[in-house]
């Protein structure tokens, strides 16, 4: 089933209500500790730079370059990790800060390959327009053409980077569900599911730039509520195209809710070739669910079957059966 933007929506705030302290403290740290260490880089490296020789200042400020670069692909891991919170916090399982190690633990190599590839697609698709820009800015006279056609490689070149990057938006989420799957398989199965389903995530992108101007007039302390509604919102998506939001679920003890998708009995009607998007949620083998207030399938308690009903004849049987039975006890208790 695939859902509207608003019921995406509908359930992420469902799920937010009342519990918004951990989203938002693990995005603080994310943000915390990604500002302090870029600031360290900043003032350790390239501030001491600045008044150094040309040669020098050109070769340090590669080397800062290429730091952050490292860093930002460590902070890849910690974003996946952010991503594997919201993953349990969807599904209602236990949550905590923990979780943002989750990706340093689970082969975080496949994380950084991801990042790195969606950012050299970037790279690529910009490409040409960097070129031109690079033309114009060392050109001596001012050259309308170039600069024209530098603007317009650029946008070329950021359309088709936002509709191969849109196809491979689930890779960290996949990774995250399936330890033993690679990067490049990842992006493969993410760009499958996707078809289709491109369009709908650019709108609920859309659909939330009124709230990131809003959030411009709160000096940006808004977005500590709206980065952890989007990623919600994104989570209800994954979960959406996966097919894992109409599966029936149960509640464990802990009061945790749970899909079948790892019980035999529901694994394979819920499973086509590509082992992810239901082929026949109708079919008769599934249980009879209903939706509760929070949006979860629930599973209706099997009724009880009553006992068969025994025939006349059956019973005519049993009477005579004891009839004879009772008066052959009589006549020993006679002779006895």
């Amino acid at each position: 089933m695939k859902r509207s933007s608003a019921e995406l929506k509908k359930l992420a705030r469902a799920r937010l209500n009342g519990h918004w302290g951990l989203p938002i403290g693990a995005f603080l740290l994310l943000i915390l500790g990604m500002t302090i260490v870029s600031l360290i880089v900043t003032t350790v490296i390239v501030v001491p730079s600045a008044s150094s020789s040309d040669t020098n200042y050109i070769i340090t400020f590669a080397l800062s370059e290429g730091i952050m670069l490292i860093i930002s692909l460590v902070f890849t891991i910690f974003s996946a990790g952010y991503n594997y919170l919201l993953l349990n916090f969807c599904r209602a399982k236990s949550t905590s800060t923990g979780d943002l190690l989750y990706a340093f633990k689970h082969h975080p190599d496949r994380f950084i390959v991801v990042s790195f590839l969606l950012m050299l697609v970037g790279l690529v698709c910009g490409l040409p327009g960097t070129i031109c820009s690079v033309l114009v800015t060392i050109s001596d006279e001012l050259n309308i053409g170039l600069s024209l056609l530098s603007s317009v490689f650029s946008l070329i070149g950021a359309i088709i980077a936002v509709i191969l990057t849109l196809g491979f938006t689930l890779s960290i989420q996949l990774l995250l569900d399936n330890p033993d799957m690679g990067a490049i398989e990842s992006m493969k199965t993410s760009f499958q599911l996707m078809r289709g389903n491109k369009g709908r995530m650019i709108y609920i992108y859309l659909s939330f730039i009124g709230w990131m101007i809003l959030s411009m007039f709160t000096c940006y302390i808004g977005l500590l509520w709206l980065v952890p509604y989007m990623a919600a919102t994104t989570t209800y998506f994954y979960l959406d195209v996966t097919g894992e939001l109409d599966r029936p679920h149960y509640e464990e003890p802990g009061g945790y809710q749970q899909s079948y998708q790892d019980s035999d009995r529901y694994q394979q009607p819920y499973q086509d070739n590509t082992g992810f998007a239901p082929t026949n949620p109708d079919s008769n083998d599934f249980p009879p669910t209903y939706e509760d207030k929070n949006g979860y399938q629930q599973v209706y308690p099997e009724p009880q079957q009553p006992d068969a009903p025994v025939s006349p004849e059956l019973n005519s049987e049993n009477e005579d059966g004891n009839s004879e039975t009772s008066s052959q006890d009589t006549d020993d208790s006679q002779q006895f």
